[in-house]
């Protein structure tokens, strides 16, 4: 018999990766993808007081397709003057969010089956907050990366500043004519992992995810489990030991690793000539996908594909 859920995962919230610079950052997104970014102070400097002592200048976001890409910088996210993610010397993926309806049913559907909850300062959230310490902000909450392998965060569904995403009837657009990458939508996003249970209790049992197909990945010599879950794909991959994920995964223990996001793309004729054109080796190639090195990616090894996982729920969409 199902679960009852009293709450929707509406769709992806955002990837969020630390960054030391915000200007290089979206310096790689205008080259890389040819997106430009805009900067939360543009918003958050109009509604924060400003001697409420939470910083408006920490982060940008990027849009990209159904993608809607946060970059931060830890130095600058110091709320009440404490700084509460560490710095970073080169950009790193760090984690993703949803949108959520009903995100007070969330948080008791997880509090009650023993996850531990904390607001954005880290702090134990022993019962669910709806206010949020920034004029016209949302409830969110995080999970615990001890418990998840990632921290996870949830955010009350509504309209989001620059997220055209979150206005109502959005739907992906047809692929732009100047976009050089030719990018349809993100095929999914990849979590290194030594403990794939540990995510699939969070995704399936609560979030009601589905495992959509298990295979072997073979430009990370890995064997992942795929699943869908509101708008997007997640692999979660162990890798072989001795191989180089296997090795960061290994560095970042008990944790796990996000490690990557695929597009789906019609030509990869296309992207290898952008790449080429920019300066980005490509670190790894298969018939239907190309992988980028990461140092050439911003901290991310992107990869591009012209085929979708078995069993993804969008394999007739059409650009």
């Amino acid at each position: 018999m199902p679960k009852v859920r009293n709450f929707n995962i509406v769709r992806m919230f955002h990837p969020t990766q630390y960054t030391p610079s915000l200007a290089e950052s979206e310096q790689f997104f205008q080259r890389f993808f040819g997106r430009p970014s805009a900067a939360a102070e543009t918003v958050l400097k109009k509604i924060v007081p400003p001697d409420s002592g939470y910083p408006t200048d920490y982060c940008a976001f990027t849009s990209i397709r159904d993608v809607f890409f946060d970059s931060l910088v830890p130095e600058k996210f110091v709320p009440g003057g404490v700084q509460v993610y560490p710095s970073v010397d080169v950009p790193t993926l760090k984690t993703v969010g949803w949108y959520v309806e009903g995100l007070e049913g969330l948080f008791d559907q997880l509090f009650s089956n023993g996850f531990h909850l904390s607001n954005t300062m880290g702090e134990a959230m022993p019962e669910f907050q709806s206010k949020f310490p920034v004029p016209g902000g949302k409830p969110m909450f995080f999970t615990s990366a001890a418990e998840t392998g990632l921290r996870y965060q949830f955010f009350e569904d509504g309209p989001f500043f620059f997220d055209a995403r979150s206005e109502p009837g959005w739907v992906i657009p047809p692929v732009e004519e100047d976009c050089p990458l030719g990018l349809e939508f993100c095929s999914h996003h990849t979590v290194l992992t030594t403990a794939p249970d540990r995510a699939l209790k969070l995704f399936i049992d609560i979030l009601g995810a589905v495992i959509i197909d298990q295979a072997r990945n073979e430009t990370l010599n890995a064997n992942s489990t795929f699943v869908s879950l509101a708008d997007s794909i997640f692999e979660f991959a162990t890798p072989d030991k001795g191989t180089p994920a296997s090795v960061a995964l290994t560095e970042a223990a008990p944790f796990d690793i996000y490690h990557s996001l695929t597009w789906k793309v019609s030509d990869l004729g296309r992207v290898e000539r952008h790449l080429t054109s920019i300066g980005a080796e490509i670190q790894a190639r298969t018939k239907d996908t190309l992988v980028t090195n990461p140092a050439d990616g911003n901290g991310i090894p992107w990869g591009f594909t012209t085929n979708l996982c078995s069993g993804d729920p969008r394999s007739g969409s059409q650009s």
